[in-house]
């Protein structure tokens, strides 16, 4: 679907990199982003002591290399 939104012009940056980077189109990326930032986040469902406990047993979808770290924060 076609639809116009306005984006600061750092976020275009760092995705029209993010774009070239994985050899997709800038609306792939951002439909990507998009959808990661939409997913339901979890939430901690038991407690120890009053402090709530996370699963963080589960392994992240995407990973980045350090160079790709670094590339993302000289961006600025």
């Amino acid at each position: 679907m076609r639809t116009t939104v306005n984006l600061d012009d750092d976020i275009v940056q760092r995705a029209r990199a993010i774009a070239e980077r994985y050899n997709k189109t800038l609306g792939e990326v951002l439909s990507d982003l998009a959808c990661k930032g939409l997913q339901k986040r979890k939430t901690a469902t038991k407690t120890r002591n009053g402090i709530p406990i996370f699963d963080l047993s589960s392994k992240p979808t995407s990973t980045l290399s350090i160079d790709e770290i670094n590339e993302l924060r000289d961006a600025d």
